[in-house]
């Protein structure tokens, strides 16, 4: 999957299989972001009791200001920054 922001600024590279339901403050593997364009362990949230989540990120969640590193949140969210908007390619293989 790859998921950016809508000007592609801020941007997370990932196999969807990381998604899975009960992550909670987790290490996930990314591919790249524009952040890191080595392979890394960002903490990302996927808990099942929360419509916000996932909360998918470039660095980890729970990062000094960790609002300007999401770059999705279910529901429309996008932290509390105003990104106007999100890309979402998902590749099916």
């Amino acid at each position: 999957m790859f998921i950016s922001n809508f000007a592609m600024t801020q941007w997370v590279y990932f196999d969807r299989s990381v998604l899975t339901v009960g992550l909670s403050n987790t290490l996930v593997n990314v591919h790249a972001s524009n952040h890191n364009s080595f392979p890394h362990q960002p903490r990302w949230f996927n808990r099942e009791a929360e419509a916000i989540d996932p909360w998918i990120s470039r660095l980890d969640h729970g990062a000094a200001n960790s609002d300007s590193h999401i770059v999705y949140g279910e529901n429309g969210s996008d932290g509390h920054n105003l990104q106007k908007g999100g890309l979402v390619f998902v590749a099916r293989r």
